[in-house]
């Protein structure tokens, strides 16, 4: 018999988007949406991200491995799921690669930071394909650690190389997995996460429809999580930041996070025009070069800048590359904005098709990198400015919402539903209309037991003992 201090959860319909309940000390609490969960489900023992444990001792603080690395658009939407759910008294824990951009950013938001090794996918020949397999082992088996030591109660993925290990390990010690494409095709490390995710959340409807066919993850569309500063900018600082004034019109360019050297050769070609007539702020990229002198008039760059709500709501129209990640935030500034995708042979596509969904929905200018030069940016910038009414029509009537709400929700959800007995109910839009939620089949409360090492078979235990003392030995 369960004592007065446990807490139940009934079949959690939330997830397939029906009606909800939490039964906690003998009362029922009912939700109808992801959206409100996460406040109405702080009644009875849900307070401030805890669950009280099956003897009624005290809280037991919901833990999460957030991952996603490689550029910016892997891990600046983390920020806003970061905040939420410290807010709501979770334990965070970061895992990324050592060397990559998401170890400043999130160290520089107060999360605590594990680098692992990481092999990376590529799709030509490198000589470094011989030695990734060995990386990508060596990171499962570092992850394989940080799971025994911390157990999370669930894992949130953003994509990126960085996170393959980590949604191996999550699929190896039975945690649950939520994942988040930005992107309208997804990139090649979410698609082979998404064979062990719970649930896959998408900006998109089409990328849902893609998940919808060629995975058993439940796939809901939820939008991108926003940072709040974004629409919090002020065009008074911006100024200040530049030492523009108001005068004429401010021109913002960004390459994406990691800088584009051929949007910073473009910009110089383009420059000596543009500056006749607007005020040029550039974000370069770190460690970028450029030839012109930083004392430019009527021109200040960048390599990188904490402040780039200011500039963004300075900005009369801004030219950038087309990631998920720019693009959503642009939209939802409704920013008048000139987009450069990546050329399919840089890439996998996926720019061209975020451009090529913005021209549909006529929000954006598109210059794609055939045709892009200096001269053609000089010519656009005047066009999309003298049509500002039409495109700003169109920016009003596409409603972004911030995803940041119901993907905490439903993180919130798998964590309460795991460790537990198979259980199928309606899905909404997936293949054979039934997601597996697993419900909680013993008095353990929040925690998990990992699965022992030896069912890995002896390498990787070998291979877990050596990393786990190369960690131990590293962090001492």
């Amino acid at each position: 018999m369960r004592g007065a201090g446990t807490t139940e959860l009934s079949a959690p319909r939330l997830l397939s988007g029906e009606i909800g309940s939490v039964r906690a000390g003998g009362a029922i609490h009912m939700f109808e949406s992801p959206k409100d969960a996460r406040n109405r489900l702080r009644d009875g023992e849900f307070v401030a991200g805890k669950i009280q444990s099956s003897q009624g001792k005290g809280g037991d603080a919901l833990r999460v491995f957030v991952t996603g690395g490689g550029s910016g658009g892997h891990v600046i939407p983390n920020l806003p799921i970061i905040s939420r759910l410290k807010a709501d008294g979770w334990k965070v824990y970061y895992l990324g690669s050592k060397d990559g951009i998401e170890r400043g950013i999130i160290c520089a938001a107060g999360v605590e930071f594990f680098p692992i090794e990481c092999g990376k996918f590529r799709r030509y020949w490198s000589i470094k394909n011989v030695t990734e397999p060995f990386r990508l082992m060596f990171g499962l088996a570092q992850a394989l650690i940080l799971f025994s030591e911390l157990r999370p109660h669930v894992v949130f993925s953003k994509g990126g190389y960085v996170t393959v290990p980590v949604v191996i390990a999550a699929w190896l010690c039975r945690v649950p997995l939520i994942l988040h494409e930005s992107d309208i095709t997804p990139g090649l490390a979410n698609r082979f996460a998404a064979r062990f995710a719970k649930v896959i959340c998408t900006t998109f409807e089409e990328t849902r429809e893609l998940f919808a066919r060629t995975s058993r993850s439940q796939a809901r569309v939820t939008g991108m999580p926003l940072r709040e500063s974004i629409s919090r900018g002020d065009p008074e600082q911006g100024r200040s930041l530049c030492g523009f004034d108001e005068s004429c019109p401010v021109l913002l360019i960004m390459g994406g996070s990691l800088g584009s050297d051929r949007v910073n050769e473009v910009v110089e070609a383009a420059l000596p025009r543009l500056i006749s007539s607007y005020q040029v702020v550039h974000l370069t990229g770190k460690g970028k070069k450029l030839k012109l002198a930083q004392e430019v008039s009527r021109y200040k760059r960048f390599e990188f800048s904490e402040d780039i709500h200011h500039l963004l709501a300075m900005a009369n129209v801004v030219v950038s590359r087309a990631g998920a990640t720019a693009i959503i935030e642009l939209l939802a500034a409704r920013k008048l904005n000139i987009l450069l995708p990546l050329s399919a042979d840089s890439g996998r596509g996926e720019q061209i098709e975020n451009a090529n969904y913005c021209t549909q929905k006529a929000v954006s200018c598109v210059v794609y990198d055939e045709h892009l030069s200096g001269e053609r940016i000089a010519e656009t910038v005047p066009q999309v400015l003298a049509d500002r009414e039409r495109y700003s029509i169109a920016l009003k009537q596409l409603n972004i919402e911030d995803g940041t709400e119901e993907i905490c929700a439903l993180v919130a959800m798998l964590a309460w539903n795991k460790d537990k007995t198979l259980e199928r109910v309606p899905r909404g839009g997936n293949r054979d209309g039934e997601l597996p939620i697993e419900r909680s089949a013993d008095a353990r409360g929040c925690r998990h037991e990992p699965v022992p090492l030896g069912t890995l078979g002896s390498s990787l235990s070998h291979a877990y003992v050596f990393a786990n003392r190369f960690l131990r030995h590293r962090n001492h």
